[in-house]
């Protein structure tokens, strides 16, 4: 698995193929919970980062949605390279097996 931040965000497999996400907000949302590492992030200031103006309930939700949209594109197996790790407050993205 590689990951490039730098000068826009590529992803690619450990099958060598490009992962790319439905939003360019999941794909943002990602990259913030990549450069936050195992620490994470609160889900109350994520919602509020990437969904402004929205109710607290639709932003939730929206970010429900685009952690769905990471979690499909890296399935869960026992070599399972990322996985997303979190509760009710906060959520944090895990790389390794």
């Amino acid at each position: 698995m590689r990951i490039r931040l730098l000068g826009g965000l590529e992803i690619t497999s450990p099958e060598h193929r490009p992962v790319r996400f439905a939003t360019r907000k999941t794909s943002l949302l990602f990259a913030a919970l990549v450069l936050a590492g195992r620490r994470g992030h609160r889900r109350e200031l994520l919602s509020e980062a990437f969904w402004p103006g929205r109710s607290n309930g639709q932003a939730r939700n929206s970010l429900r949605q685009a952690l769905v949209d990471i979690r499909r594109s890296f399935p869960a197996s026992k070599d399972a390279t990322v996985y997303i790790d979190g509760d009710q407050e906060a959520v944090a993205l895990i790389a390794g097996p």
